[in-house]
């Protein structure tokens, strides 16, 4: 039986079948799915306008999608209302917010009783492939808005006997580790510097290895140095979700083996080049785009997500027949290019740091000048430990860091060539700002100093 079976069960339930359909009958499915989602979205005035002139009836197969235009973030925040297919008195939940980096109004999202429902069993059952009936979950999400993720988790958790815990940064990291480890904590959800800050308070306290069997991380990627610092530290099993507001909270969910399972039951999932548009082939990174197939409310068609990512190809070791996108490295906005023309990646700068245990957090700004200078500042929980008399705790600390930077691809290309300045300060403290939150890589005109 498939490790993913309970989301496999899900879709089954969902498509009406018996067991878990084979690639084919779910893409055919789906199209039936998709069909009826344009006939419903038309009732929207601004689907009603771009997608006329186009048959539903003669959408068969997924590349059939490219016939469809597509659906930009913009609109979510100038005219929300004008994606309603509902009436304003079906609306249940109005989800409001900003999106990282964004100067503009924030986003809007309504979801009809039925939408939220479809989140909460996705998580139900996506809680079953992880978690057995009668323990304790963590998470370390928002839970103060009756339409957050903390609060639809945490429904979703009881719905299956699961007994949700909530904690947030504000709790202090050594308290909420003794809460986990008195309540006998078994799964913990939240943002990978979140879980990571767990789990070194877990490890400070002395708590037993395996206790804890599994953690998942959600929100922004997770480098492979951040998830083996967790299975070490922690003796668990690490695993991925990968998701967004307008995806209804939930996305992908990755089984244990390699990637993360689409929601199959709820999204259609492709891949587009984000400059083209042209539809990728499987393996090919490019942006995701979504369509939404069960949404009520305010159904998305071709919706760009700005989130870099890949089709894996390929059916998954675990044996689900829903398809797997690879982890999410970030989102395509956040890129910044070197003076080579190489590009630079958030993932690539935590891949160097977030492994070390006595790196809280950093913020990186790439100088445009001539030469370009990328600035780290990097909070130490204290000094990495000497490796000889020569300097002082601090400056060997950034020594030590620098080299860790400067192996990263896109840094040591640019640097060979002398058109980039690598420049890292170990700071004290960082604005509040910058801590656990979304992070980017900014960038300036001017070098400073």
């Amino acid at each position: 039986m498939s490790r993913f079976a309970p989301l496999d069960a899900l879709l089954a339930e969902r498509m009406k079948c018996d067991s878990p359909p084979d690639a084919a009958a779910l893409e055919r499915w789906q199209m039936e799915r998709l069909r009826a989602t344009l006939e419903h979205a038309r009732h929207s005035p601004y689907h009603a306008e771009r997608l006329a002139g186009i048959a539903a009836s003669s959408l068969y197969c997924r590349h059939d999608l490219a016939r469809l235009p597509f659906m930009e973030a913009d609109i979510l925040r100038e005219a929300p209302l004008k994606l309603l297919c509902v009436s304003q008195d079906d609306v249940a939940r109005a989800v409001t917010f900003d999106t990282s980096g964004s100067t503009g109004p924030p986003k809007r999202v309504f979801c009809t009783a039925e939408d939220i429902e479809n989140t909460i069993t996705f998580f139900s059952h996506g809680l079953l492939s992880f978690m057995q009936r009668g323990e304790a979950l963590l998470a370390l999400l928002p839970a103060e808005r009756p339409a957050s993720v903390g609060r639809l988790l945490g429904e979703a958790a009881g719905r299956v006997g699961v007994r949700p815990l909530s904690a947030s940064p504000e709790h202090g990291w050594d308290s909420i580790a003794d809460m986990a480890h008195r309540e006998g904590v078994r799964a913990v959800v939240g943002s990978p510097l979140h879980v990571r800050e767990f789990a070194l308070a877990w490890h400070r306290a002395g708590f037993p290895s395996g206790a804890i069997s599994t953690v998942l991380l959600c929100w922004d990627a997770a480098p492979r140095a951040l998830r083996a610092l967790l299975a070490e530290t922690l003796g668990c099993e690490v695993r991925h979700h990968w998701g967004m507001t307008e995806t209804g909270m939930g996305g992908a969910l990755s089984c244990g083996e390699a990637g993360m399972h689409l929601r199959e039951n709820d999204l259609l999932v492709e891949v587009t080049d984000p400059v083209s548009g042209v539809p990728l082939p499987d393996g090919t990174w490019g942006e995701l785009v979504v369509t939404t197939l069960d949404r009520r409310a305010m159904p998305l068609i071709r919706y760009r997500t700005g989130d870099r990512g890949r089709i894996l190809p390929g059916t998954c070791p675990c044996g689900s027949p829903q398809r797997r996108i690879d982890l999410v490295p970030g989102r395509l906005a956040d890129e910044r290019l070197l003076p080579d023309g190489t590009p630079l990646r958030l993932i690539d700068l935590d891949e160097c740091l977030l492994g070390l245990p006595d790196v809280v957090e950093y913020r990186a700004c790439l100088h445009e000048d001539a030469p370009a200078v990328l600035a780290v500042d990097v909070l130490l929980r204290g000094d990495i430990p000497r490796l000889g008399p020569t300097m002082t705790a601090r400056e060997e600390s950034v020594a030590i860091l620098t080299r860790l930077l400067s192996t990263a691809s896109p840094i040591a290309r640019a640097m060979r060539l002398g058109t980039l300045e690598l420049r890292v300060a170990a700071r004290d403290h960082l604005p509040p700002e910058t801590l656990f939150a979304k992070r980017r890589i900014a960038t300036r005109c001017q070098a400073s100093s």
